[in-house]
């Protein structure tokens, strides 16, 4: 038995190769999912290089939390009062 090493993303619940491979319709593969020990720096570098996972509406959600949350400011500025 021989072994090699393709790059495979997951989608929609199944791999797909990254490359092109010539591999025969039934053929059983082993397959050994290479994750960064939690906590490492390459944990985290690889958290921020997925980014984040939004689902639609998230953005516009989030923009409507923020403005509902405002508190309205000063209309006088600090540096706008007469000098005494």
């Amino acid at each position: 038995m021989s072994a090699r090493t393709i790059r495979a993303r997951v989608h929609a619940g199944r791999f797909e190769p990254l490359e092109a491979m010539s591999v025969p319709e039934g053929t059983e593969v082993f397959v050994l999912i290479d994750e960064p020990e939690i906590g490492t720096a390459e944990a985290v570098l690889a958290a921020v290089r997925r980014g984040p996972r939004l689902q639609p509406g998230d953005i516009e959600e989030l923009r409507k939390s923020i403005a509902s949350g405002r508190v309205p400011g000063r209309i006088e500025g600090v540096f706008d009062r007469p000098k005494e």
